[in-house]
């Protein structure tokens, strides 16, 4: 199973609105995940699931020296409340 392989499930997942992946320009093992959750909780459902789980161990066996690195964003027109913030953290 490839990374590209599991986007159609996750996009298909409870709360996501959208599931895109980039690769770097110029880094030919690096790659972005950009996923748009409805809910924090849809979000954490997603994290802990069955395909992240194979997202992740993928990740190993491809490159055990790399990691992921979530970054919690909101759009500028929605505020940042301290759970938010935090939950993740």
């Amino acid at each position: 199973m490839t990374i590209t392989s599991l986007l159609d499930p996750i996009r298909r997942e409870q709360g996501c609105r959208s599931y895109r992946c980039f690769r770097v320009t110029g880094e030919k093992d690096s790659f972005v995940l950009i996923g748009e959750w409805e809910t924090l909780s849809d979000w954490d459902r997603h994290v802990h699931s069955e395909h992240f789980a194979i997202l992740s161990g993928s990740q190993k066996l491809l490159s055990p020296e790399k990691r992921f690195d979530f970054k919690l964003l909101s759009p500028f027109d929605e505020p940042v409340t301290e759970r938010s913030r935090n939950e993740h953290n």
